[in-house]
């Protein structure tokens, strides 16, 4: 086995503050972006949050170290 590989079996540690989160949308939702803005920004204050207009997901994007 590859000592480097990731171990999908364990949970990946919290990495502290995210650089961005994207949240993407379903091509037939109509979401309350502002709401799902002011939830985001209440969660992780000052990072930016990107909008994508395909399948609907939220995703924590954290710099490699």
């Amino acid at each position: 086995m590859n000592p480097d590989a990731i171990d999908s079996t364990k949970t990946i540690p919290n990495a502290g503050k995210p650089l961005a989160v994207v949240v993407k949308l379903g091509m037939l939702t109509r979401p309350d972006r502002s709401g799902i803005r002011s939830q985001v920004e209440a969660a992780f204050p000052g990072v930016p949050v990107i909008f994508v207009d395909q399948g609907t997901e939220i995703e924590v994007i954290h710099a490699a170290e």
